[in-house]
């Protein structure tokens, strides 16, 4: 029976592709946390406020955009 390891270099990028989808989860969670902050608590924030999350969120989704990377 024959040992399978990885180069360094290799390791590292598999790790990175394993992790791709817990980016992703925590990217739609970010999404998701701003957009409910913004459309179901605006009694309980200041207009300021919700013009920082709702700037944050169309940030958010334009860097996605940029970069090719659905949430969905």
């Amino acid at each position: 029976m024959s040992k399978f390891t990885i180069e360094t270099d290799d390791k590292e990028e598999a790790e990175l592709y394993l992790q791709a989808s817990n980016y992703k989860l925590v990217l739609w969670d970010l999404d998701s946390w701003l957009r409910n902050h913004v459309k179901y608590n605006p009694d309980n924030l200041s207009g300021d406020q919700l013009d920082i999350l709702d700037k944050t969120r169309e940030q958010l989704r334009e860097l996605l955009y940029e970069n090719h990377v659905s949430l969905d």
